[in-house]
């Protein structure tokens, strides 16, 4: 459940780089977005405190609230904020202020002033482990920094190509003069949003990586640091991160941008409503992005090991060019005039902390039947939809809207009513006697989301542990999906291209992939298995088999996904 509801809706992420400053104050980066620049300095101002608060008086940062955090937002000349300065701010594409500033905050007085408001703290460890919890606290921080960076940028990207169409003369197919080929080739060209993102993300994780001392303390505390490499323009930057999960995360990114958003378009012709995608891609690209895995680092003529390379335009160039052959029929042909390619716009939502595979509105009634006899209401809840309309435990439930109840999916019977809330007519037996009852259900949503982040080669058992343990964007519910929903997901991500299961390096000269999945006992995978054309478009030329798996705990291992199903409440 999410940990922390004081956060404003326009806080997206929060960088973050503690030091200590002397002994009592620390010193921390953040980050904040809004909808204007005050809501975003507000917003980092709030992250400062909170991140303070949570890692070095209490981690119950439920305690604070909205009143707490405003007062201390706007206390500043008191001392317990002693000063912070504006590093950097930004106007994202969709409207929304970014601003990272780097601050001062006085534990001491943080300690005085929460206590002041009535609010009981315990102070977590002595002076001597601070280093420690800054460090523990900005590996934390810095995975969830990466997520909420794609997530920002994520839209944005999927709007930043201009494309143009050019079509070859018509090329007979066979003898018959029946069937025809026209080629096709589609030139993607970043555009300003590209230019911005490409900016925003070199300038981000600049803010966010370590810097060459910390780098240096790393190692000599014997802890891993985790290189990448980016080549901005015509300049090349090394930067060193914490977490090798930042690092997947990256490449998820990176992954997104070889391969999804320059392939947001459409091919109209002919009649309308007529149109294609999916082309094979020519080797034509002017800038190239290579992630690799942790196990098998890259080198540059250094010989200096990095975990993923990432080749960005700084202004507006040609990137890729796609081809493909439309084919048709002579009676085709003659209808057709010309062919026109049309930007998609968004085709995949970032939010609660990973990509949106699906979102569907749900309608619920508050009761719950009968496991023995399904028709047959066991129990209703206080105050829900069905409490509220009279329903009560022993109704049998003979049709919804006219239709009997399959499966007992009353949602979807719900949804085909005409009436904007949904407004619903149950039909039911009530000890022997026939009723009509009208009832108006709970509509929410509900969303199945991924995180941005395909971890490496892990146990089922080492699996679960992890998803016990992420805290990512303000969610620690995350767990592994079921066999259903991994199907589900790769095919949605197979045929959208969103969402990164497995990069193209990692799988490469592959037959069977293997995800790690989890049932009620724990123990089923997903084994995916190619056919045909391995190095195709997923579910284009590939014959794709699905097929769950018993893994061998102490040696079977996997990709896997952790996912969480998000049910919001309409009103």
């Amino acid at each position: 459940m999410k940990k922390i509801n004081l956060i404003l809706i326009g806080l997206l992420f929060t960088t973050q780089l503690l030091s200590q400053t002397k002994e009592n104050s620390v010193s921390l980066t953040t980050s904040g977005t809004g909808k204007s620049i005050e809501e975003a300095k507000n917003n980092a101002l709030r992250s400062a405190i909170e991140q303070a608060f949570g890692a070095f008086i209490s981690s119950k940062t439920e305690l604070l609230n909205d009143e707490v955090v405003s007062d201390q937002i706007t206390s500043v000349t008191s001392g317990n904020i002693q000063s912070f300065e504006i590093k950097s701010q930004d106007k994202l594409p969709n409207e929304i202020w970014s601003i990272t500033i780097s601050c001062i905050v006085s534990v001491d007085k943080l300690i005085s002033f929460v206590q002041s408001k009535g609010i009981s703290v315990e102070i977590k460890g002595g002076l001597f482990s601070i280093n420690v919890k800054q460090q523990i606290l900005n590996e934390n921080a810095e995975i969830d920094n990466i997520v909420s960076l794609i997530g920002n940028i994520h839209e944005p990207l999927q709007n930043s190509f201009d494309y143009i169409i050019n079509a070859g003369k018509p090329q007979a197919r066979d003898n018959s003069n029946e069937k025809w080929g026209v080629t096709l080739n589609v030139t993607a060209n970043t555009n300003e949003n590209f230019v911005f993102c490409a900016n925003y993300l070199f300038n981000t994780l600049k803010s966010i990586s370590l810097s060459s001392n910390e780098v240096e303390e790393y190692k000599a505390i014997n802890k891993d640091v985790f290189p990448i490499k980016i080549q901005f323009g015509d300049s090349i930057t090394w930067l060193y991160f914490r977490k090798i999960q930042s690092i997947y995360a990256l490449q998820s990114l990176a992954n997104n941008i070889k391969e999804f958003y320059y392939k947001q378009f459409k091919i109209e012709w002919g009649e309308k409503n007529k149109c294609f995608f999916g082309f094979q891609l020519n080797s034509n690209d002017v800038f190239e992005i290579f992630p690799t895995a942790q196990s098998e680092p890259s080198y540059d003529n250094e010989y200096k090991p990095y975990f993923c390379f990432i080749n960005l335009p700084s202004n507006k160039t040609q990137t890729k060019s796609i081809s493909g052959v439309h084919e048709l029929t002579l009676s085709e042909l003659e209808n057709l005039s010309e062919y026109k390619v049309t930007p998609l716009g968004i085709s995949s939502k970032f939010g609660y902390g990973g990509f949106i595979i699906y979102e569907k509105i749900n309608y619920k009634l508050g009761l719950y039947m009968n496991q023995n006899e399904s028709a047959i209401i066991d129990s209703i809840e206080n105050n829900g939809p069905a409490f509220v309309s009279n329903l009560k435990p022993g109704d049998k439930i003979i049709s919804i809207n006219g239709e009997k109840p399959v499966n007992l999916n009353f949602s979807d019977l719900m949804n085909i009513s005409n009436y904007e809330n949904k407004k619903s007519k149950f039909e039911i037996s009530r000890n022997n006697e026939m009723l009509s009852i009208e009832i108006i259900p709970q509509k929410v949503k509900s969303s199945l989301i991924t995180l941005p982040i395909t971890y490496g080669w892990h146990k089922l058992s080492e699996g679960k542990l992890i998803c016990e343990k992420l805290d990512i964007g303000g969610f620690n519910d995350w767990k592994l999906p079921n066999y259903a929903q991994m199907k589900y997901i790769h095919q949605m991500i197979g045929k959208r291209g969103f969402g990164n299961l497995l990069e193209s390096q990692r799988r490469q000269g592959a037959v069977d992939e293997f995800y790690l999945c989890s049932d009620n006992n724990g123990e089923k995978g997903l084994k995916i298995t190619r056919r045909k054309n391995w190095h195709s478009d997923p579910d284009v030329d590939d014959i794709i088999q699905y097929s769950e798996y018993i893994t061998e705990i102490t040696n079977e291992t996997g990709f896997f996904i952790p996912i969480r199903i998000q049910e919001i409440e309409m009103k």
